[in-house]
């Protein structure tokens, strides 16, 4: 009992100072409130996928569409980056028919015309940090017209080459001019790899979002069990185009083969039990092309259909589908372009019927066999996907040629 003081034996100095400890102990207890309160009703989103998959270029759609966007200011500073992605790119070309060439690639004629020998030699003296000097714009010039590089171009699938290598080369007189400022799709476009876990907050109508981009390699993915706990949707994105191409890590892993390996880890995962898993099987531009040119059995031997867009891609989302073994989940599957602003705008408002589905689940405000309220419509739509056609541009198989045939 003597270790009991009364307020009334406390001197005014005493009284004062635990008046300020009683009123800072509040504080704290009301900021640790609102940050549960905040976390609890954040909507996380985990964007995981293979590496090149596409997932920070649909984070920089998230930014464009419910962001403010990039100001002169943003642009500008991503200069130095496309122009290192130009030289990088074409540095790579120029190793490669070399490397190719001396491979017994001899049905194509690799090697670079006398005239473009300089160009070919100062580009190979650069590194990615490099000046975009005049010299090395015209030398990158010069080599994307040789029909050594172009051929060189052709097998870009048995090397790594980031994707947008032919949309920057083809824009270099533009890129090169002194007061150039990046367009949307040129920030796009460019092209810097995931290293660790980039957050983006959102605040989109009356929800706020947290999304999360992770990298995709696999020196990477450790780093994803940090994200794991309470996300209330992942979406998982793979290229389509990979079908053809090998891991920037492993040559001798398909990506494709990778992706799906990947994506069956995440639905067995203890973590995603009860997760919503989204599909965004991205890159559908550069796969309608390819795959004119280059057959689906090359990934998957067992292939029988056709080689075209439609009858090859809802076979890929098949064997994705597949490797869910949870018979209590659906995959919900969106064909995507991540450079097409109108096209990640519009999958993006289907998705969001999901994940605010399940965030209301989550926080016990509907039950998981309930569907939104006026949304039904826009739940059924979820299957239009699935079928390898969309609203705004359906595949029309009728003008494709079948390289089977």
């Amino acid at each position: 009992m003597g270790g009991c003081v009364s307020k009334q034996q406390l001197t005014p100095e005493q009284r004062k100072k635990a008046k300020e400890e009683e009123a800072r102990s509040k504080w704290v207890n009301e900021m640790l409130e609102d940050a549960y309160s905040e976390e609890r009703e954040a909507i996380k989103l985990l964007f995981l996928g293979a590496g090149e998959s596409g997932k920070s270029t649909l984070l920089k759609q998230m930014v464009i569409i419910h962001g403010n966007g990039y100001s002169d200011e943003d642009r500008k500073e991503r200069v130095p980056l496309i122009h290192s992605n130009i030289i990088t790119a074409m540095r790579v070309l120029c190793k490669q028919s070399v490397a190719l060439r001396d491979n017994s690639h001899r049905e194509l004629d690799l090697s670079i015309l006398p005239e473009h020998a300089e160009a070919f030699q100062l580009i190979m003296e650069c590194t990615s940090n490099s000046q975009f000097t005049a010299p090395v714009a015209e030398a990158v010039t010069q080599l994307w017209q040789d029909p050594g590089i172009q051929n060189t171009f052709s097998l870009r699938s048995m090397y790594q080459l980031f994707d947008s290598a032919e949309y920057f080369f083809n824009r270099i007189r533009t890129i090169a001019q002194a007061d150039y400022v990046p367009t949307t799709q040129d920030i796009l476009r460019a092209r810097i790899r995931t290293t660790g876990i980039v957050e983006h907050k959102f605040r989109i109508g009356e929800n706020d979002f947290r999304m999360f981009d992770v990298g995709g390699q696999r020196n990477a993915r450790k780093k994803w069990i940090h994200c794991f706990e309470n996300v209330t949707s992942v979406i998982f994105v793979a290229a389509l185009s990979a079908y053809d191409q090998m891991l920037y890590e492993d040559n001798n892993t398909n990506r494709m083969h990778e992706a799906l390996d990947l994506f069956e880890d995440i639905c067995d995962s203890r973590w995603f039990q009860k997760t919503a898993v989204i599909l965004f099987l991205n890159k559908r531009d550069i796969f309608a092309h390819k795959i004119q040119h280059i057959p689906l059995t090359t990934c998957f031997p067992d292939y029988t259909g056709p080689n075209q867009r439609a009858a090859a891609s809802r076979f890929i989302e098949s064997e994705f589908v597949a490797r869910n073994r949870n018979p209590g989940r659906k995959i919900y599957t969106h064909f995507t372009n991540a450079t097409d602003t109108k096209n990640i705008q519009i999958v993006f408002n289907f998705a969001k019927v999901i994940i605010l589905r399940q965030h209301l689940i989550e926080i016990g405000l509907m039950d998981e066999h309930a569907s939104l309220e006026g949304n039904s419509d826009m739940e059924e739509k979820q299957d239009d996907y699935s079928d390898g056609s969309d609203s705004w541009a359906v595949y029309d198989d009728r003008d494709e040629p079948d390289v089977n045939k």
